[in-house]
């Protein structure tokens, strides 16, 4: 009798076993999807908080086709040429320019241009989730 609830004890602790070698499997699982949602989710957090701005006089943006018969962004552009930023980092874009205008759609509210002690326009971004809402690229003509 006492052997036959020692193999019964036996079963029971193998079937116990496998029960948490399954668990541990399971864990292993969700540890994996895990890194991964957040990795996807970092990538999708950089994708939407990414812009890119570019300056420059207009022979030059018309040379990267970045300005075409007075419009801006109608064609195939240079991407290459635009600086990346980091909106919610980047609030200030130094224009080092005594003239400047934004060409693309921005509201008015969520930016000033100031000019330094020399004179050079420098962009704040005082709104940043209003200013980049209309377009993530900003093109900005200098002289």
């Amino acid at each position: 009798q006492l052997r036959a609830e020692l193999d019964a004890k036996d079963i029971h602790i193998t079937e116990l076993d496998e029960t948490i070698n399954n668990l541990n499997t399971n864990v292993s699982d969700l540890k994996t999807e895990s890194a991964q949602k957040t990795q996807t989710i970092n990538s999708q957090d950089t994708q939407l908080n990414t812009a890119w701005y570019v300056f420059g006089n207009k022979r030059e943006l018309k040379d990267q086709r970045i300005l075409v018969d007075g419009k801006v962004l109608q064609s195939s552009f240079n991407k290459n040429y635009f600086t990346k930023i980091d909106i919610r980092v980047d609030k200030e874009i130094r224009l080092y320019s005594k003239s400047a205008k934004i060409l693309t759609t921005h509201p008015s509210s969520s930016y000033t241009l100031t000019r330094d002690a020399n004179k050079q326009y420098t962009l704040r971004i005082t709104n940043p989730e209003l200013f980049w809402s209309t377009s993530k690229y900003l093109v900005v003509v200098v002289k």
